[in-house]
């Protein structure tokens, strides 16, 4: 798997989880909603910094990958 190809894969999944999101209004302005998909995104983006953490970033959408296309087959 390219470097381009987990940028697409991420882009879209950003995408599909951005698409349908709410937004919250409180009334205290220093209050931030927390959905936890910004620790994801940051988690993904400090593991390009580190060759270790992304083989297994790497590793784990390849297995994420092959494990959906036995799905597909078998449906």
């Amino acid at each position: 798997m390219t470097t381009g190809e987990i940028k697409e894969l991420f882009e879209k999944k950003l995408e599909e989880k951005t698409q349908n999101q709410k937004v919250v209004f409180t009334k205290n302005e220093s209050e931030r909603p927390h959905n936890g998909s910004g620790k994801e995104v940051s988690d993904f983006l400090s593991s390009l910094q580190n060759d270790k953490i992304m083989k297994k970033e790497t590793n784990e959408a390849s297995d994420s990958v092959v494990s959906l296309v036995k799905e597909y087959k078998n449906v």
